[in-house]
């Protein structure tokens, strides 16, 4: 119930902030390698990107896309899967998906922790 988001929240602004952000990076990495399905992926894209139920689905590049495919993507991939039919919401997503995906791949050490991280999309 948000309890884990606090902590990490807290964490992320006390003097083991790199740290705890390499793990969360490893950790987000991880889950989305081993254990988003397609399912999963969708869910994530229409209720906390989207906000819109079925926008993954309008979308005519996703199927089969699962969160290991999605974390190869470029941002140019991102653009072209996810940025069909050009909308407001297509835009947001689109640029919410590379900020996120900037931070997962992004060599932590080449980030300042306070402005980089994607809070509203974590």
């Amino acid at each position: 119930s948000g309890k884990t988001t606090l902590k990490t929240a807290l964490l992320l602004r006390g003097a083991g902030a790199r740290e705890t952000l390499q793990q969360l990076q490893q950790s987000m990495i991880e889950t989305i390698q081993v254990r988003w399905t397609e399912a999963d992926l969708q869910e994530w894209v229409d209720t906390d990107l989207a906000n819109e139920p079925g926008f993954f689905s309008s979308c005519p590049r996703t199927r089969g896309l699962t969160g290991k495919r999605w974390l190869r993507m470029s941002p140019s991939d991102v653009s072209r899967v996810f940025g069909h039919p050009d909308t407001f919401t297509s835009d947001e997503v689109v640029a919410q998906m590379t900020a996120v995906l900037r931070f997962l791949t992004s060599d932590l050490d080449d980030v300042a922790v306070h402005e980089e991280v994607p809070y509203k999309v974590l």
